[in-house]
């Protein structure tokens, strides 16, 4: 069946929308392979929509093309490829394709990935510019190490700058995973200065592309690429960005698909903070840190119960660092914000026992508290 996925990758002309319309009109890319021609103009010619008249012209050239021996031999040799290179291919039929891509418009029909691609993490994409200020590069790294720590999965682009520090911003976690959407072929990384990056990413995360593996990183391809990165997520932060690039291109996809566009607030002075401040004029939601995100979703009910597996996540990570006391104390912070007394009553601790566990947990960076004496978990 992969010969076929890879087959209907190489098709020139014919995008993954109306690619998609084909294969479910003949059930699939195997019998759409072996349909005769005549059998493939009607099938084109059903996929044709209300003002796409000129299309009709083009169905003869899109049979051709479906109709190639060229590229059927071509996708013999380049399964051979795929299978020499561990390159696995995630299709719209399989499990393990993301949940959220696949309900985008143009959600691509076969992936191409190193590593690890499952259908349910909840992702939150950071880019910015590939030229980041020191202070952007250490935000987006800072927000997707505490992000990671969350449970939460870092997409991103593997570009210079801005991308590359979320990528190692969420590996410098121990158990951060992260994906890396390419604009280009498997075999053809870039930026090449990230190749060592690349092989971090595919062993605690994936590489994904929907290109074939020689493609070329053309600049055509990367406006593609963007639509995957926010389709994937259910927000996409922008860190640094300036008043036009990937970032806005990719932040404009994303509030297409309905997905949250966060910015973090930059110099007004600075070219690399215009898009961002712009994105946070227009209605964006501001950033200062991961906390700020985790409780976007932590305040809508409909994703209780996603935060509450990414805080049951990072406290098995934590609690089996600490001491019993100073556990059971970080749990119950862990399942709300609460004060001295509450945790008198809930935990069962003097106040002497409650005092030494609350001071290492703000000493572990695992808490921190507010004027009004109330304790609340550091994400």
């Amino acid at each position: 069946m992969e010969l076929y996925w890879i087959w209907l990758s190489l098709l020139k002309g014919i995008g993954p929308i109306r690619q998609h319309a084909l294969t479910e009109i003949a059930r699939g890319p195997e019998s759409l392979w072996h349909a005769s021609r005549k059998t493939i103009e009607r099938y084109l010619k059903k996929t044709v929509f209300t003002g796409e008249d000129a299309i009709h012209k083009s169905i003869p050239n899109m049979a051709d093309e479906i109709c190639s021996i060229e590229n059927r031999e071509k996708a013999k040799v380049i399964l051979e490829d795929v299978k020499s290179k561990n390159i696995k291919l995630v299709t719209q039929d399989d499990d393990n394709f993301p949940v959220l891509l696949k309900n985008i418009a143009s959600a691509p029909m076969v992936l191409f990935v190193k590593g690890e691609l499952t259908k349910d993490d909840f992702c939150i994409g950071i880019v910015g510019t590939r030229s980041g200020s020191e202070y952007g590069r250490r935000v987006a790294f800072e927000i997707a190490k505490d992000l990671a720590a969350a449970g939460v999965t870092i997409v991103s682009g593997m570009a210079e700058g801005i991308d590359t520090q979320a990528h190692k911003g969420c590996l410098a976690y121990e158990e951060g995973k992260t994906i890396a959407v390419l604009g280009s072929g498997l075999n053809k990384i870039y930026p090449y200065s990230n190749r060592f990056l690349f092989q971090e990413i595919a062993q605690r995360g994936a590489v994904i592309t929907e290109y074939l593996p020689n493609v070329s990183p053309l600049k055509e391809n990367f406006p593609c690429r963007n639509r995957i990165i926010s389709g994937m997520c259910k927000g996409l932060v922008v860190v640094e960005s300036a008043e036009t690039g990937g970032s806005l291109i990719t932040a404009k996809a994303a509030n297409d698909q309905g997905r949250d566009v966060f910015a973090v607030p930059g110099n007004i002075y600075s070219i690399k903070s215009r898009g961002t401040n712009s994105l946070l004029k227009d209605g964006a939601i501001l950033v200062r840190n991961a906390e700020d995100i985790l409780n976007e979703y932590r305040e809508k009910d409909q994703k209780e119960e996603m935060f509450t597996q990414m805080v049951q996540r990072k406290l098995i990570k934590e609690v089996v660092n600490l001491s019993k006391n100073v556990g059971d104390v970080y749990k119950q912070i862990l399942a709300a914000s609460t004060n001295i007394d509450e945790l008198a009553m809930r935990t069962g601790l003097s106040y002497v026992e409650l005092a030494n566990a609350v001071f290492e947990l703000e000493l572990r960076g695992l808490i921190s508290a507010s004027p009004g004496g109330r304790y609340h978990p550091q994400y």
